[in-house]
């Protein structure tokens, strides 16, 4: 099979069309899955817009701000192996509502201590390293619950949903909403994210079923991991996406744990502008997330890969060269476009490729390397803007990107098949 057609359902099909497959066939247990992403993700929106905005109430250090991005993301890299061995053992729905009842205690503290004026820039890493840490088990299940309740020529159309949705309410509609209650009532964002945890988990919790990974008797945790890490260092494809991930987030991390900074130094706008311009980014990466299923199977995935990587190079750079409202306006919307985009294709590719049985572990060695990169890049942006300037991380941005291009993309070519993972080492046995 082809790397560009991902499914022989999509052999013949016209871009259009596929944008429309699948709903009908999806099924009640997804609609579940996707409504609870949907009311959890527009928390987190809020929390995206109003969590900076708090901090930079408590002080205007570039290093101390992008400090709170660093915090949140720093999990996946100490957490995310454990996490997904966790996830291939334990029941996946199980741990989904589990997870989001505890994000809804930790966010329901800091609502109070905002609401009693006792935050603290510690206060506010603490519950960002909480969340985060809750994030490593949540998404490594979600993503290896998809294939248990959809077809699998549906899983490209199921993770262009679940991404849309994502930001939709992480970037579109969250942080607009979420600096305008901040700027109302400090305690407001907070308190109702707390809420859409509570409600997102009674959601997950009405989806039929068990949901724990069909494989023999389980051993120590550590060898587990190993395995994992085994499958995943033999995977070309796989592989070279996860590195291409990590790379992206460190450029992408960077720019965006300062933006709140260039937003109201550079362009001069206020908190409800600010979380307008969050949610451009959202408008470009529904687009790309809806889109998506279209071009990658009538482009093919290098293909597809290379042209948004030439998108966000040039979106990044003209953040340097347009330091004003509107052109950063456009530039937000391609930046959302192409970060979605990218994520949808390395989903759909990895789900293909990997067995149920190794799905929570693979997950979560990618997004480890994927994700625990955000921190370096967090703290690397705000470097890069104390000592150069605010326009310096989209500088270095602008050049990263051509250099994933250059390096990593000519190794997303070739055939590939989905094998199990028994049958994928008597094979290289023989």
């Amino acid at each position: 099979m082809e790397l560009r057609r991902c499914s022989q359902a999509a052999a013949g099909r016209e871009p259009g069309e596929l944008l429309s497959v699948g709903m009908s066939s999806i099924g009640d247990r997804f609609s579940k899955l996707w409504g609870a992403a949907a009311i959890s993700n527009f928390g987190d929106g809020l929390m995206a817009a109003a969590l900076p905005l708090l901090m930079v109430r408590l002080t205007n250090d570039p290093v101390v701000v992008a400090g709170t991005v660093a915090a949140g993301t720093l999990p996946w890299f100490l957490f995310a192996l454990f996490s997904g061995a966790l996830v291939d053992r334990l029941d996946r729905k199980v741990i989904m509502v589990s997870v989001n009842v505890a994000r809804a205690v930790a966010v329901g503290g800091l609502a109070w201590t905002v609401g009693t004026q006792t935050v603290s820039p510690l206060m506010i890493y603490f519950v960002a390293f909480a969340l985060g840490s809750g994030e490593t088990l949540f998404d490594s299940a979600s993503e290896a619950l998809v294939p248990n309740v959809v077809d699998t020529d549906n899983y490209d159309v199921a993770n262009s949903r679940l991404q849309s949705t994502e930001l939709l309410g992480d970037t579109l509609l969250g942080p607009p909403a979420g600096a305008l209650l901040f700027g109302v009532a400090a305690v407001a964002p907070f308190a109702l994210n707390a809420v859409s945890f509570v409600a997102a988990a009674i959601l997950i919790a009405g989806i039929g079923g068990s949901y724990r990974a069909d494989r023999p008797e389980t051993g120590p945790i550590v060898a587990e991991i190993k395995e994992g890490l085994a499958w995943l260092a033999g995977q070309k494809v796989v592989r070279s996406l996860a590195l291409m991930a990590g790379a992206a987030n460190v450029l992408i991390t960077g720019v965006l744990a300062i933006f709140v900074l260039y937003a109201k130094e550079l362009l001069g706008v206020g908190d409800l502008a600010y979380g307008l311009l969050l949610s451009i980014a959202g408008v470009g990466a529904f687009v790309g997330a809806m889109s998506v299923p279209g071009f990658s199977r009538w482009l093919g995935v290098r293909f597809s890969i290379s042209a948004i990587l030439m998108l966000q190079s040039v979106v990044s750079l003209a953040f340097v060269l347009f330091p004003t409202p509107l052109p950063a306006a456009v530039a937000m919307f391609g930046l959302g476009f192409g970060v979605t985009s990218l994520t949808v294709i390395n989903i759909t590719v990895r789900q293909k490729l990997t067995p149920d049985e190794l799905r929570g572990r693979v997950a979560s060695a990618v997004r480890m390397v994927a994700w625990g990169s955000q921190p370096v890049g967090a703290l690397l942006g705000g470097l890069v803007a104390s000592y150069l300037g605010l326009r310096a991380p989209y500088f270095v941005a602008g050049v990263g990107w051509l250099l994933i291009l250059i390096l990593l993309n000519p190794a997303i070519e070739g055939e590939f098949e989905p094998v199990g993972y028994v049958g994928r080492h008597r094979r290289a046995a023989t």
